[in-house]
């Protein structure tokens, strides 16, 4: 897999994360993950976000020393769904339907 060779470290870890626990592949020729299937796409793309937002609560509680709740969760969507939303539409081909994803808020 090339993973290795067309991103950084961090986003192959977090790509190969994503190709072992959904139903997606990677095209070694355009550089992108495919779904063959919306559901299954749009599946990743919210629950790899939900991912996000737990890790950046986990992070923002162990910092303070005390759970916060969800306010990092809904800090997250103020601060990071748009890059979140850039890096999906970089890094996957587009199999999710362009007025699906363009509605998607977070």
């Amino acid at each position: 897999m090339a993973l290795e060779n067309d991103f950084d470290s961090e986003t192959a870890k977090d790509l190969k994360f994503e190709l072992e626990n959904y139903h997606g592949h990677y095209n070694e020729v355009t550089k992108k993950i495919e779904y063959d299937d919306d559901k299954e796409a749009m599946k990743a793309y919210c629950n790899l976000q939900i991912r996000q937002m737990e890790l950046h609560r986990w992070l923002e509680s162990e910092r303070v020393h005390h759970d916060l709740g969800k306010d990092p969760e809904i800090q997250w969507v103020a601060q990071f769904s748009e890059k979140y939303r850039k890096f999906w539409r970089k890094t996957h081909s587009p199999c999710l339907k362009k007025a699906v994803l363009s509605q998607l808020i977070v």
